[in-house]
C-alpha cells in the first residue's frame, strides 16, 4: 500500500496563504503611502481626494479578501445598491445644513425674527 503524499493536502492552503499575504503587504504598501501622501501636504482637496482613493481601494481588499465577500453570490451586490441609495441621500440632505453653517451656529431667518 503507498502513503498518501501529504503535500497534495497542503496545495489549497499554500494557495491562499500566499494570496492573503499578497493582499497583506499590499495593504502594508497603501498605508505607507497613506502616510507619505499625508506628508507632502498637498492642497487640501488633492489631498482629501487622494486620501479618500486609497482609503476605498484598502477598504475594498479588506472586504474582498478578508470578509471573504468574493466567494458570496450576486445577492450581495442587491444588498449594497441600496445603502449606496441611502448614503447618497444622506449626503444631499445634509449639503444644505453644512452650506449654511456659520460661525458655530446656524442663522435661520425663522430664529432671528423673535
Amino acid at each position: 500500500m503507498a502513503k498518501p503524499n501529504p503535500s497534495t493536502h497542503l496545495e489549497p492552503l499554500d494557495e491562499s496563504r500566499g494570496s492573503y499575504a499578497k493582499v497583506f503587504w499590499s495593504l502594508v504598501v497603501l498605508t505607507a503611502l497613506e502616510y507619505g501622501f499625508a506628508r507632502l501636504q498637498p492642497p487640501f482637496p488633492t489631498l482629501v481626494g487622494g486620501l479618500t482613493f486609497l482609503a476605498t481601494v484598502y477598504a475594498f481588499l479588506v472586504a474582498w479578501y478578508f470578509m471573504h465577500l468574493k466567494y458570496e453570490g450576486r445577492w450581495i451586490y442587491l444588498m449594497l445598491v441600496p445603502v449606496c441609495l441611502l448614503s447618497v441621500a444622506v449626503v444631499a440632505g445634509l449639503t444644505p445644513d453644512i452650506a449654511y453653517h456659520q460661525h458655530g451656529f446656524f442663522q435661520s431667518t425663522a430664529v432671528a425674527d423673535r
